[in-house]
C-alpha cells in the first residue's frame, strides 16, 4: 500500500512540475500542424493537375461499380446476399458523394477538403470489386487508345508524320492550298479571329497579329465538314455560340446555344489589306499624332487599377498560358506609363510600388500557376490584346 501512495505523489508531482513543459510540447504540437496545413493548402494547386483527373475517372468507376452492384442485387435470389450488395452499394454511394463534392470544391480552387485522402479512400472500393472494374478500366484505356490513333491520324493527314524532330517542321505539306478566312468579332467578342482550312477536312487557327507565326492546327473535334460542300465548315473552338463559315464565298454567321443567328463580318485574309485601307477614313495629319497620343495614355486611377495586374502576367508567362510577347509588351507599356505619370507628379512611387509589392506577394504564395488558373490567365490575356490594340494604333498606309 505505502508502494502505491508514494508512486501516486510521485505522479502527481511530476504533473505538477511539467505542466508548463506540456503547454509547451502542446503548443508545439498545434504550430506544427499548422505549419503543416499551410504548406499543404500552398502545393494543393501543383497537386490538382494530377489528383482532379485521378478523381474524376475514379467517380466514373464508381457510378459504373454502383450500376453494376445494383444489378447483381436485383438478381440474387438468395435475401441475405441481395441485402449485403445493398449496404456496400449505400457505403460506396456515399464516398462517391464527398468525393464528388472534393471535386467539385478543388475545382474551384478551395482546397479545405482533403481531396487526396478521399481518393485513397475510395480506391479501396475499386480494389475491392476489382473484377467488376477491371474490364471498364481496359475498355477506357482502348477508347482513348483509339481517339489518340485517330487524333495522329488526323494531324498526320493535314501536316505530314507526327515527329519530335523539330527540323520536320520544314517538311510540312504546303499552305498553297489553303483557304483563308478572317472574322471580325469585334461586335460580339471584341477581337479577330484568322482560319486557315483546306477541302480535306483540316483548319488551323492562325495568329491575328502575327503572321510569323504558323498556324496552330485545330482540334478536329471542335468543327465539321459539310459532306456536300467542303469548303463549308461549323467551328465550335468560340464560348457560348457556334460560327457557320464559307471559306469560298465568304459569308459568315454566328449561332448562339438558343439557335439564334447573325451575320458576322468575314473576308479573304490575304485580302486584309485592301479592306482595312477601304475602311480608313482620311484625317488631318496634324491633328492625329497629338490627338491619339493623348488618348492612348493612362490616367493615374487607371495606371493603379492596372499595376497590380503585372505580377500575375509575368506569372503566367512564365507557365506559358499567356504568349511571353504580350506579358513583354505589357510590362514595358506599364513601366512607361507609370514613369511618366510619376514625373507628372499624377501619382507617387510610394503607391505604386504598395501595390505592386502586395500584389507580387499574393502571386509568389501560388507560383508556379496551375492549370486550374488557366481560365484566369486566359482573362489576363484577353485584357492586355484589348489594351495593345488600343494603344497601337494602325500606321497610315499612303
Amino acid at each position: 500500500m505505502r508502494k502505491i501512495i508514494a508512486l501516486t505523489f510521485l505522479v502527481l508531482s511530476l504533473s505538477v512540475t511539467s505542466n508548463a513543459q506540456a503547454q509547451d510540447i502542446f503548443g508545439s504540437i498545434v504550430e506544427a500542424s499548422r505549419e503543416a496545413e499551410e504548406k499543404r493548402l500552398r502545393e494543393a494547386p501543383k497537386l490538382a493537375e494530377k489528383l482532379i483527373p485521378t478523381a474524376k475517372l475514379q467517380s466514373g468507376l464508381g457510378i459504373y461499380l454502383i450500376d453494376q452492384l445494383t444489378i447483381q442485387s436485383e438478381q440474387e435470389t438468395k435475401k441475405s446476399t441481395a441485402r449485403k450488395i445493398r449496404n456496400a452499394v449505400k457505403k460506396i454511394q456515399k464516398d462517391l458523394n464527398k468525393l464528388d463534392k472534393g471535386i467539385s470544391e478543388w475545382e474551384m480552387e478551395d482546397y479545405d477538403e482533403r481531396l487526396d485522402k478521399t481518393s485513397e479512400k475510395f480506391e479501396k472500393h475499386l480494389k475491392q470489386y476489382s473484377s467488376i472494374i477491371d474490364p471498364e478500366i481496359n475498355r477506357i484505356a482502348e477508347a482513348k487508345r483509339a481517339e489518340q490513333e485517330k487524333q495522329d491520324a488526323y494531324r498526320a493527314m493535314c501536316e505530314g508524320a507526327v515527329s519530335d524532330d523539330p527540323f520536320a517542321a520544314f517538311d510540312s505539306p504546303s499552305e498553297e492550298d489553303r483557304l483563308l478566312l478572317t472574322l471580325d468579332l469585334r461586335g460580339s467578342w471584341g477581337n479577330r479571329i484568322k482560319l486557315q482550312a483546306n477541302e480535306d477536312g483540316c483548319m488551323w487557327m492562325q495568329d491575328p497579329k502575327d503572321s510569323s507565326i504558323l498556324p496552330e492546327l485545330i482540334d478536329a473535334s471542335l468543327f465539321s465538314q459539310n459532306p456536300n460542300n467542303k469548303t463549308q465548315y461549323v467551328y465550335n473552338g468560340v464560348e457560348n455560340m457556334a460560327l457557320i463559315l464559307d471559306f469560298t464565298k465568304y459569308q459568315c454567321l454566328s449561332q448562339s446555344k438558343d439557335g439564334t443567328r447573325q451575320k458576322i463580318s468575314c473576308y479573304n485574309s490575304s485580302e486584309e489589306k485592301v479592306v482595312a485601307a477601304s475602311s480608313s477614313q482620311p484625317e488631318n495629319n496634324s491633328n492625329s499624332s497629338s490627338s491619339s497620343s493623348s488618348s492612348d495614355q493612362l490616367s493615374g486611377k487607371t495606371a493603379l487599377g492596372l499595376a497590380p495586374i503585372m505580377p500575375f502576367v509575368e506569372a503566367c508567362a512564365e507557365v506559358f498560358m499567356l504568349p511571353q510577347k504580350e506579358a513583354k509588351w505589357f510590362d514595358k507599356y506599364m513601366t512607361g506609363e507609370i514613369k511618366r505619370l510619376i514625373s507628372a507628379n499624377e501619382i507617387t512611387s510610394s503607391e505604386i510600388n504598395s501595390k505592386l509589392n502586395a500584389a507580387q506577394q499574393q502571386v509568389d504564395m501560388i507560383k508556379p500557376l496551375s492549370f486550374a488558373v488557366k481560365k484566369d490567365c486566359d482573362g489576363f490575356k484577353a485584357m492586355v490584346v484589348r489594351l495593345r490594340q488600343a494603344a497601337e494604333k494602325p500606321k497610315d498606309r499612303f
